[in-house]
């Protein structure tokens, strides 16, 4: 009873402090396993939560600590959940319904998905800017179409958006290598879509897009203002893919509420699951950016040079490209 007690003040608390994205992100996936000896054992699903729960969330562990136990409560934390061999059984039966990585269809060549094998999570540079962006999209790589769906992340130009679509592609392939999935701008999705109606294959077109696992659009806003019918063929895409439990990323320059000139029914959906912000990376993390791009040349910059660079280009990365 009491370590129930615990866990909800802490939720509590945590529900104060984070912000409702954060909270849904980081406080509910977590679960209390155990409290003993005053060591509170905390399972965290990934361990880029840890970060959130040692520097946000500490302090009111202690506090729930004093409140229920009266004592002082040190959080233990781990990665992998210890596992009841009866509750695991039906965990896995439950996965399995609501997600089948057992393809219908053939497997998409990967010349096909559109994606680029240099965009990954290894390369790809984490800082203040995009670390809740980098932690979704690794969350949504993880437990495909279970976490958030659709991911929906916006910012300005040359902030690391197209990465990240890729490395989630990238990542789903090399850990489920049958998974159909597909990149592709929405100015290319809507050419192909206009090209299939031209020449009366609209079944091909369905098929193609209404059977893939991973749906990862590019610039959505670039379907603002388009005709209706092209609207409502991508949300009758992104309703066959959404009722089927299959994962949807867009990317977009702007938040969906702030999306001019797209059906409100479309504008709702984008909000469905979890909307996340990248913001143009700090100095500090212009100048990592910066070595990581250098670290494979033939020739050395000194640092100075770097922090110049870093100090001339602040908007995006493309710009230090």
């Amino acid at each position: 009873m009491k370590e129930k007690q615990f866990w909800n003040r802490i939720l509590e608390f945590a529900q104060e402090r984070l912000t409702r994205s954060m909270y849904d992100f980081y406080a509910i996936q977590a679960e209390l396993i155990k409290v003993e000896e005053n060591v509170a054992t905390i399972f965290l699903p990934r361990s880029e939560m840890e970060m959130v729960w040692e520097k946000q969330l500490k302090d009111i562990i202690v506090v729930a600590g004093f409140e229920i136990y009266d004592a002082e409560i040190t959080p233990h934390y781990i990665f992998t959940k210890p596992q009841d061999t009866a509750v695991s059984q039906v965990e896995e039966a439950t996965n399995s319904t609501l997600y089948d990585y057992s393809p219908k269809l053939a497997s998409i060549p990967y010349s096909d998905t559109g994606l680029k094998e240099k965009y990954t999570f290894d390369n790809f540079i984490q800082g203040d800017g995009n670390v809740w962006a980098v932690s979704a999209a690794l969350a949504v790589s993880e437990d495909l179409a279970l976490t958030y769906n659709p991911l929906f992340i916006y910012g300005g130009p040359g902030l690391g958006k197209t990465h990240l679509l890729n490395a989630i592609g990238n990542e789903i392939l090399k850990n489920i290598p049958d998974a159909r999935v597909k990149y592709i701008p929405a100015e290319s999705f809507i050419n192909d879509f206009l090209e299939h109606l031209r020449l009366g294959e609209m079944e091909k077109f369905k098929k193609t897009y209404r059977s893939l696992d991973l749906l990862l659009i590019d610039d959505i806003q670039s379907l603002s203002g388009k005709k209706v019918a092209t609207q409502e063929e991508f949300f009758n895409t992104f309703n066959a893919l959404h009722d089927k439990q299959k994962q949807i990323v867009l990317t977009s320059d702007r938040s969906p509420k702030h999306l001019e000139g797209l059906e409100e029914r479309l504008v709702t959906r984008f909000s469905w699951g979890l909307t996340q912000n990248i913001t143009p990376p700090d100095f500090e993390t212009r100048i990592a950016i910066l070595q990581s791009k250098t670290e494979h040349l033939d020739y050395h910059f000194q640092s100075d040079t770097l922090e110049y660079l870093a100090g001339q280009f602040a908007s995006n990365v493309r710009a230090l490209d």
